[in-house]
Parts: C-alpha cells; structure tokens; sequence
C-alpha cells in the first residue's frame, strides 16, 4: 500500500479481539497509524485510513491487484521458507513425495505471485472454486473442506515434535494462501475478481455483489457442516 502511496489507519497481526494496541503513530505507513496484537495467531490485516482507500479505488486495476495479492504472496513465501529450513535442518525430508510437492508448490506459486498477481490470483482462485465445489458435488462437504476445529484437532495429533510442527506451519500457510485466492467476498482474490470486473466489464459488477455475501455464506455453511459431520 505504502509503495502506492496508500495511507494505512491500523496494522494488525493475528485476528480476532485486540490484546494489545499500541499507537497511533507518525510512521512511514501513514499519518496516523495503529498497531495491535489480535487473539488468534493466524493471518494479519493492513486497513487504508478514509483517505487511502478514496486513493485506492482511484488505482488502476495493475496496482489494485498489486496490493491485493501482496497477502497471497506472504502466504505463499511464507510457506516456501518453511519448507526450505526444514531441508536444511532435515535434509532426508526432501526424500518425502509430499515435502517435495510442497516445496515445489510453494515455491513455483511465490514467483508466479511475485511478477504475475493480476493474472494468477482471478485465474488460480476461478479454479480453485471450480475443483472446490466439484469436490463438494462428489465427496461432500466432509471431504472437501476442513474448518478450524478440525484442523486444530489435527495439529494437535500430529505436531509431536519441531519439524512436524513446523510442516503444519507450512501446509496451514499454504492453504491460507488457496483459500485467500478463492473468487468470493471478503477473501483478496475476491476483491481482486471485482476490480478486475470494475475494468472490463463494469456493467457486471452489480450481479457480483449481489452474488458475493450467498457465495461466502454457502462456503461458511460448508465448513460449519463439514465440522459437525467429522465428530
């Protein structure tokens, strides 16, 4: 945002209710800039004061997605690093089909992320919705989709020790970065999906909103099912 000229309100790590605020600041991220620790430790959020996101909607569609998938990006690196410590400090991992696929993802997934946002994000998340609810279709919601109390659950029986721990990391990550690309409101690849309308076919932009807030609430029915069906 700041490399666009965006004026950032809050920076938060983590979601949920705030533990710790500390600001506003003068900083180099906005006039008045707030910083906080949330309660769940997963993800973070950068919110563009009134004025910055009047300056965004006046972007064009190249930076809107710039900054947009800069998160997918961080997702998706992320994961990559992961993956490479654990090479380094257990080099027999990569003899694992399954570590070598990781890494390959992730790491073909950042570059492409790196200098092809605009294209990769719309394109990626359309068909990542598109094999997501064709698993739906012939596996259900159990198979397809996993909620947080599931994944919770299965963090807890397999992180035994640093390195699985650190590979959940990287899978969770991952996924983060999948999920965050999907084509659906509130998700970045979503607002990307928007704005990329917004561009070309601006006419069509009432009908995605419209189908926006179902389309989330389908895929939150989803997850709530499939918790409820692997008890």
């Amino acid at each position: 945002m700041r490399s666009k000229g965006i004026d950032i309100e809050a920076i938060g790590l983590g979601l949920g209710p705030a533990i710790a605020t500390f600001g506003p600041f003068r900083c180099r991220f906005g006039s008045a800039t707030t910083f906080s620790l949330r309660l769940l430790p997963i993800g973070a959020y950068v919110k563009p004061s009134g004025e910055g996101q009047r300056e965004f909607k006046n972007l064009s569609y190249s930076d809107k997605a710039h900054i947009l998938g800069a998160g997918v990006l961080a997702n998706c690196g992320f994961a990559f690093l992961l993956v490479m410590l654990l090479d380094f400090t257990h080099p027999r991992l990569f003899s694992n089909a399954f570590m070598l696929k990781l890494a390959l993802v992730s790491g073909v997934g950042t570059i492409l992320l790196r200098f092809g946002r605009k294209f990769i994000v719309p394109l990626a998340g359309c068909a990542l919705l598109g094999e997501t609810v064709f698993a739906m279709i012939t596996a259900g919601p159990k198979g397809a989709v996993m909620g947080p109390v599931a994944l919770g659950s299965f963090v807890a029986q397999n992180a035994l020790g640093l390195p699985q721990a650190v590979l959940i990391a990287a899978v969770i990550s991952l996924a983060l970065c999948l999920t965050n690309m999907l084509p659906i409101w509130p998700f970045d690849g979503g607002l990307t999906v928007r704005a990329l309308i917004v561009k070309v076919m601006p006419r069509l932009t009432p009908a995605y909103d419209l189908l926006a807030v179902p389309g989330f609430m389908a895929l939150i029915a989803c997850v709530v099912l499939s918790e409820f069906s692997k008890r």
